[in-house]
């Protein structure tokens, strides 16, 4: 049997274009894999071809139908003002065309999806967090994404979802269905931009279907987020 390919995606914004491109490679070489095909998506920022990536540009007049097209109503008074709106970082339709516009250009059996402001920060040398994380996605029908550490202490099954830094079997992921949120807060818990988010999406989809994020333990691999501002 061929060992499964794995295709790598990461994002950029007018605010943090540089940054994000003076550590594109880096970011992915801490994965410690070799992916099939790296992707940097350029969100309403200028174009830049870089060498072994694949790049691809969303425009803001791209919105309507990349959101539409998945079954996200787009534009959204309700989730506009949940996430403050145009302008602000956690503005919902940012944070979804991304995932939906990389997952339909990558061409893998699986997908890494990382912001560019995250890294692996620590790993056994010579392994990768990815080859454990497609080993749980096939052997266990329930878990529908996999996630580095981000430190916590309680790895396993859960479904409070972060889209910072995860793995998924590409199919599924084009496959799934946006569920709208229905208005309600869970108790104690994320931040309330979550519930416009694509992680907001996932999870609302994880609890429909069963499903859920497996977070691994720390010792095996661990992302840390550089809190760019």
């Amino acid at each position: 049997m061929s060992k499964p390919t794995v295709s790598y995606a990461t994002f950029c914004c007018p605010k943090d274009r540089e940054r994000a491109l003076e550590n594109v490679k880096a970011h992915a070489a801490s994965h410690g894999y070799d992916f099939m095909e790296k992707i940097m998506v350029f969100q309403r920022c200028e174009y830049k071809q870089i060498p072994y990536f694949y790049s691809l540009h969303i425009r803001e007049e791209d919105y309507p139908s990349i959101l539409n097209g998945v079954g996200v109503k787009y534009p959204d008074e309700v989730l506009s003002e949940l996430t403050h709106g145009w302008g602000a970082p956690h503005f919902f339709g940012h944070h979804i065309c991304n995932h939906v516009v990389a997952s339909k250009h990558a061409s893998g059996d699986y997908l890494v999806f990382s912001d560019a402001d995250c890294y692996v920060k620590d790993q056994p040398a010579g392994t990768s967090w990815i080859d454990l994380g497609i080993q749980i996605l096939e052997s266990d029908p329930s878990v529908f994404v996999v996630s580095p550490s981000d430190g916590r202490p309680n790895p396993g099954k859960d479904r409070m979802m972060s889209q910072q830094m995860f793995l998924i079997n590409r199919k599924r992921f084009l496959e799934m269905e946006y569920i709208p949120w229905d208005g309600k807060f869970i108790e104690g818990g994320p931040f309330q931009e979550f519930y416009g988010l694509w992680e907001g999406f996932c999870y609302r989809y994880m609890v429909k279907h069963n499903l859920y994020r497996y977070l691994l333990p720390k010792e095996l691999a661990k992302w840390e987020h550089l809190q760019w501002h």
